[in-house]
Formats: C-alpha cells, sequence, structure tokens
C-alpha cells in the first residue's frame, strides 16, 4: 500500500513516474492500493497505475481513504 495522506509535496515529475512504474518486484496479479486523498496525488497515482496497466498488471487501484484501501485489499479496519 503507497499511503499520500500525510504528504505535502512531491519532487518527482510525471515522466519520472512513468519511467519509475515501468519495472515492478511484484506479480502481475499483486494487489497493490494507493491512497491518494487529494487530485494531485489522485492525478500523480493514475500515471503510475496507467503504465503498469500497460505492463500487464492489473490488480493496482487508487483509493481516497485508508478504509476503503484496506478493505480492498481485505485487511481488517483499523479503529
Amino acid at each position: 500500500m503507497f499511503d499520500f495522506s500525510t504528504v505535502k509535496s512531491v519532487t518527482l515529475t510525471p515522466t519520472e513516474i512513468k519511467r519509475f512504474a515501468e519495472f515492478s518486484i511484484f506479480s502481475p496479479a499483486s494487489q497493490r492500493a494507493f491512497v491518494a486523498p487529494t487530485p494531485l496525488f489522485h492525478g500523480l497515482a493514475r500515471i503510475y497505475v496507467a503504465q503498469r496497466e500497460l505492463m500487464g498488471d492489473h490488480g493496482v487501484a487508487i483509493f481516497s481513504t485508508m478504509a476503503e484501501a484496506r478493505a480492498w485489499l481485505g485487511l481488517p479496519a483499523v479503529s
């Protein structure tokens, strides 16, 4: 899980994110979740997800809240 809830700024460019997404240590079937509560981080995560989908991954998703991401991953809720 990638949690951007407390991130204040990013220095990576969209091109760098796309290049980073070209490589993965995960199986194409592995589930990965981004928690991106702001439009900026949702957009940056979408660049990563789109590139991974082009590479054959289908288990990467973006959520606005940690609760949504944990539910999708099948993890228990945190109280």
